[in-house]
């Protein structure tokens, strides 16, 4: 087996986060040692250029904060500034290079766990500095949707149907790597369904993926097995 080493980070440092978005790796939330110097800074690297960049800083400084991706955007929940649990949630354009902050958790917590699922970002578990949390905070974007404000003026008698029957399933595991899945709705919805049995204590260790027209060669049918705990997060993207 073969073990590429990549360009070093740029500085020492301990309990940061990290995922991958459109093919770049992004690094933030970090200190020298606990309750120590800590960072918001945000650090990009290119596969291609084997390069890492600072490209901005969140407003807070923190280390041991959770990440997910939504829309192209990452957003950073809770984790600790020196020694205080934090509740803050910041989000990262990656297009405009921007900060800016969003809506607080409900409860400041850092070491949990964040994913994205159908338009609603959950964060599950975690310590908030005195105690082990075992509650889960959800926020649904379905809730940003504005309220029209002028009734329509004509209708389309013979309307377009929305299909709605298939999915882009994209699995972060915790090496980094992302698995990207077409799938339709039936197939993501047992993907789910097991992830969560599994969580609750059920079900079997690993789950079979058909790979469908990724199947390369001449096979009857390719399947892409995913080991529950080696995945980080995933997304559905419904189309």
């Amino acid at each position: 087996m073969k073990v590429d080493y990549i360009k070093e980070f740029p500085n020492s440092c301990k309990w940061d986060e990290c995922c991958i978005v459109k093919g770049k790796m992004y690094a933030y939330g970090r200190g020298t040692g606990f309750a120590s110097v800590m960072s918001g800074a945000i650090y990009e690297y290119s596969v291609a250029d084997d390069i890492w960049i600072k490209r901005n800083s969140f407003k807070t400084a923190t280390t041991s904060a959770v990440s997910t991706v939504h829309n192209g955007e990452i957003y950073v929940l809770g984790g600790l500034n020196n020694t205080n649990s934090q509740s803050r949630v910041e989000v990262y354009n990656l297009d405009t290079n921007e900060v800016r902050s969003f809506t607080d958790l409900t409860s400041p917590r850092n070491q949990s766990v964040a994913v994205t699922v159908n338009g609603e970002i959950f964060i599950i578990g975690g310590n908030n500095g005195s105690s082990t949390l075992m509650t889960v905070e959800k926020y649904s974007f379905q809730n940003d949707a504005p309220e029209p404000t002028d009734p329509p003026t004509t209708s389309d008698p013979d309307p377009e149907q929305p299909t709605g029957n298939r999915a882009i399933l994209v699995v972060t595991m915790t090496t980094g790597l992302e698995k990207e899945f077409d799938l339709s709705l039936q197939e993501v919805n047992d993907f789910i369904n097991w992830y969560e049995a599994k969580q609750a204590g059920g079900g079997k260790a690993l789950y079979a993926i058909d790979k469908h027209d990724n199947n390369k060669g001449p096979f009857k049918s390719r399947k892409d097995y995913i080991l529950y705990d080696r995945v980080l997060t995933f997304e559905v993207s419904e189309y």
